[in-house]
């Protein structure tokens, strides 16, 4: 009865010992015995648990058809990697429109918050109950988000247009 350890079959199958381990598992092996700190396998049972590797090709007809095949398999790969970045690229706006936008919402938004003071100033001063103050200050809040909704649009159809 031949046994063989961990480390023996790392060595044969050029493999990690987590792997080796893992397969002796799997493959239900269990251990015969130690030899001092090595734990020993059946040989015949420990060699059987370990899938053989994926041989690299035997000939040049071989070799030559493997790389045919895995310059092909990367060829896709890239043209579906180019594509993926294409699309991507096709659901950006460009920089010039974003910033014109921006600089639009920022100078609506500046004109509107600078008529709320002179707009609302004077009802907000007869007003003695917090509760009322409140319930103005909100409903002036959402006229100012409102007309900066309706300018949005407004600016959106004229682009629409033009």
């Amino acid at each position: 009865m031949e046994t063989i350890s961990a480390e023996e079959l790392i060595r044969e199958t050029g493999r990690t010992y987590r792997t080796v381990k893992r397969h002796l598992a799997l493959a239900g092996v269990e251990s015969v015995g130690r030899d001092g700190r090595r734990v020993l396998y059946l040989a015949a049972a420990a060699r059987a648990a370990l899938p053989a590797r994926i041989a690299a090709p035997a000939t040049d007809e071989d070799a030559g058809e493997f790389q045919r095949h895995r310059a092909i398999r990367e060829h896709y790969a890239a043209l579906t990697a180019k594509a993926e970045y294409e699309a991507l690229i096709d659901g950006l706006i460009p920089r010039e429109d974003f910033e014109t936008a921006l600089f639009f919402v920022e100078a609506t938004m500046r004109t509107l918050m600078n008529e709320f003071p002179d707009q609302y100033a004077p009802v907000l001063c007869a007003v003695s109950d917090i509760h009322e103050v409140n319930a103005l200050l909100t409903e002036a809040c959402s006229n100012v988000q409102l007309a900066l909704g309706r300018a949005i649009e407004r600016q959106n159809q004229t682009l629409g247009a033009g």
